[in-house]
């Protein structure tokens, strides 16, 4: 089991901060509310920490196989994007023209 400051020093690292106060001032959104005193704080931290890197790791490689698939059927990744933004204007230009859509700006 880990120790609180192997955890602290993880976190550190993780997040490019060099203290506790700096983490709370540049990371407020998941520093709020956390009392760090706790070695707990801290392992739940490093966990969604952890999950996040992981996540966005997978975010690439599927990203990297949409291309690998793109170019095996003739289109570029790049291609396919711009199709799909197509596609989602138009269907936004056609519920602002039957007065459906409610959000400013007109996402979808």
């Amino acid at each position: 089991m880990k120790k609180i400051k192997e955890l602290k020093s993880e976190v550190f690292v993780l997040l490019n901060v060099t203290s506790t106060i700096q983490l709370k001032k540049e990371y407020k959104s998941i520093a709020s509310g956390k009392d760090f005193r706790f070695k707990k704080t801290w392992i739940e931290l490093l966990e969604s920490l952890t999950k996040c890197i992981d996540l966005k790791a997978s975010a690439k490689v599927i990203k990297q196989s949409m291309h690998r698939v793109g170019r095996a059927v003739g289109n570029s990744y790049q291609q396919t994007e711009e199709q799909i933004a197509t596609i989602k204007e138009r269907v936004r230009l056609k519920k602002i023209a039957q007065g459906k859509d409610r959000l400013v700006g007109g996402g979808i």
